[in-house]
């Protein structure tokens, strides 16, 4: 089985223009995201999976400067680009991860790929306020740090429920929107990462305070490691709670 991390990313955004290269203390954004994806046990592959615009071009000549396999594929379907990625990578397994969620960390990574490998599933995560249909009984984890992994075939199959692309419910809701049809299981914010239990809060970055937030973190907890857990992120929030007000929607 290869196992491939592809994060999906592109620098056409107008809430934040360009966000995954942004400098974030030295490194842009993606690249800080890719060095914590690496440290990942199981991994055969982390790759930067972005479109084929012109605009994007930026994003390739940083893939190529890293060392950083990139594919470009599909601009609005993101599925789509999955899919051809996957397939140009040999990816049996799909482990996807956004851009804009520099602060993923491999531990977690592991953890779902765990869970998904252990019951050999369909489809793995650590849920998050982003299933509101999947049981309220599961403790969700903060927003902005979600690991999927599921199989590659299955992104082939997007074109197959179009009710789920009119809704607009996401790349990936077909598969985990029909528990039924695809055995679906999710990490919990339990045990090691209980301190994650904050489903109110959303630590991507999508707007400039969130990227001041996120310098914030890797300056005061990347000096001795850069791929300082989730937890010491939460025990940060605990001791700076000012840092709150810079997460989120503004």
């Amino acid at each position: 089985m290869s196992v491939g991390a592809l994060v999906v990313a592109r620098l056409g955004s107008t809430r934040l223009p360009a966000k995954n290269l942004l400098d974030l203390l030295g490194r842009p954004m993606i690249e800080r995201l890719i060095r914590r994806l690496r440290a990942a046990r199981g991994l055969d592959l982390v790759a930067i999976a972005t479109s084929s615009d012109p605009i994007d071009q930026p994003l390739a000549d940083l893939g190529a400067r890293l060392d950083v396999p990139v594919h470009r594929g599909d601009l609005h379907n993101v599925m789509e680009r999955l899919r051809t990625a996957a397939a140009e990578f040999g990816c049996d397994t799909v482990v996807e991860v956004l851009g804009d969620n520099p602060l993923v960390h491999s531990d977690l990574v592991e953890a779902v790929l765990e869970r998904f490998r252990q019951e050999d599933l369909d489809y793995a995560a650590n849920v998050t306020r982003e299933y509101p249909d999947v049981d309220p009984r599961l403790r969700r984890f903060v927003a902005g740090v979600r690991v999927q992994a599921y199989r590659a075939e299955l992104a082939s199959r997007w074109s197959e429920f179009p009710e789920f692309e009119e809704r607009d419910l996401g790349t990936s809701a077909y598969i985990y929107g029909q528990p039924d049809r695809f055995r679906c299981g999710y990490v919990e914010a339990v045990g090691p990462w209980r301190s994650l239990h904050r489903p109110e809060l959303n630590l991507a970055v999508n707007y400039q305070p969130n990227f001041d937030f996120a310098s914030q973190v890797f300056s005061e907890l990347g000096g001795h490691d850069e791929n300082f857990t989730l937890p010491e992120v939460m025990t940060l929030l605990e001791r700076r709670p000012d840092l709150e007000a810079l997460t989120g929607t503004p």
